[in-house]
């Protein structure tokens, strides 16, 4: 009986060895997970890449290679040393190692760059150019980099065309990757051609940026199918004399059609002579051959409509009017305006409510002077104007065009 038992127990484990080596054949036959590898097939010298796993599960275990004279490896990092082909053997925890080859090409530095426009100038707004930009030497191993306004410039690197946006002097920069220093910049003076075009430049205060009022006029224009350019320089409580300062700043290589001149909201009140002056200095500093000036006429505050006291705009209106007949300039009726819509609409309110005696505009006060500049720089009706602010429902709108117009005697 014994005897059967000892058998019956070796022929069981027998059994199950043989079973055992069945089931580990099977598991070695088992196709392995595909590695794909993220690696560079082609390096400049100096180059570098850090080899991982694109597709498959498993670990890189090592690096190996024999040309350690073309390539460094640090752990899953490669870096080209020098040109040539080498070949690196990389081993995973599970998949069977792969042999990788890397051709390490001459890195060639560049030595300079040029463009410039294939047509004959002069050049305006109404065409589009071709453009040549050029690396030197034409092998160097960097791209050929162009920089420039995307406000300003329309430029096409694949079919190598340029147009402008803006009239005056426009900038295209080129250089080579990497390689800022060796920059050329092409400056084009563009003119403002045959095509309806305004070119404003606002000067002023916080009585023009507040809800951004050459924002606004730039959108009415450009709701009309119009080429427009919109410059500001405005800070808050300045003077004109102050703003003087950045004159060149503000017009050196720049063209303007338009010129919106804003003083701080009493100066004309309290130092006519001052105000007078420094208008008289823009006017003999701009060549007013091909520019217009406008002075903006400013608003009393909210308490002297309140109480229907125009005292303090007639001093107002009075010394914008003074001025303009000096230059001949055209005024944006503003401040009369605000007392127009308080005694027609006194529903619509023109100043910020968070001041403790109305003196900004807030949104309706903004729209109303942005119509008005709209009629004196385009001669188009301010009801015409198509562009309304989201904060402004279209029936109030409607009464500021109204009023706006109401100042051109419409």
């Amino acid at each position: 009986m014994k005897k059967i038992l000892v058998l019956l127990f070796l022929v069981f484990s027998l059994f199950a060895i043989g079973c055992k080596q069945e089931k580990d054949i099977k598991k070695d036959d088992e196709p392995k997970d595909k590695i794909v590898l993220n690696y560079k097939e082609v390096m400049l010298e100096g180059e570098s890449f850090t080899l991982s796993i694109k597709e498959g599960d498993d670990t890189i275990f090592a690096i190996d290679t024999d040309d350690l004279d073309l390539v460094q490896i640090k752990e899953l990092k490669v870096k080209a040393l020098k040109q040539g082909t080498a070949t690196l053997t990389v081993m995973f925890e599970k998949s069977d190692p792969q042999v990788l080859t890397i051709r390490i090409d001459e890195f060639i530095a560049p030595t300079g760059v040029s463009i410039r426009i294939i047509e004959e100038g002069p050049y305006d707004l109404d065409h589009t150019y071709h453009y040549e930009a050029k690396l030197y030497p034409s092998n160097a191993s960097v791209e050929l980099k162009i920089s420039y306004y995307n406000e300003e410039v329309i430029l096409n690197e694949d079919d190598c065309t340029i147009g402008f946006l803006k009239a005056g002097v426009n900038r295209v920069i080129v250089y080579p990757a990497g390689y800022g220093q060796l920059q050329e910049v092409l400056e084009v003076n563009v003119v403002p051609g045959k095509e309806e075009y305004y070119s404003i430049m606002f000067i002023g205060n916080s009585f023009t940026y507040y809800r951004d009022i050459p924002a606004m006029v730039y959108n009415m224009i450009k709701a009309d199918d119009v080429k427009v350019y919109v410059n500001s320089d405005t800070e808050g409580g300045r003077y004109l004399y102050q703003a003087l300062d950045n004159f060149n700043k503000d017009f050196n290589g720049k063209f303007y059609t338009h010129v919106i001149l804003q003083e701080q909201s009493g100066g004309m009140i309290s130092n006519f002579t001052q105000f007078r002056d420094s208008i008289l200095e823009y006017y003999d500093r701009i060549d007013t051959d091909n520019v217009e000036i406008i002075l903006y006429q400013t608003w009393s505050d909210e308490n002297y409509l309140l109480s229907n006291d125009k005292s303090r705009q007639d001093l107002i209106t009075k010394a914008y009017n003074d001025v303009a007949s000096l230059i001949g300039s055209k005024v944006s009726r503003v401040g009369e305006a605000f007392f127009a819509i308080h005694e027609k609409y006194s529903e619509i309110d023109l100043y910020k409510e968070d001041e403790e005696i109305g003196h900004h505009q807030n949104e309706f006060g903004a729209y109303l002077s942005a119509c008005i500049h709209y009629r004196n720089i385009t001669g188009r009706r301010a009801q015409d104007v198509k562009y309304i602010p989201s904060a402004i429902d279209e029936e109030s709108a409607k009464k500021i065009q109204e009023i706006a117009d109401s100042m051109f005697g419409d």
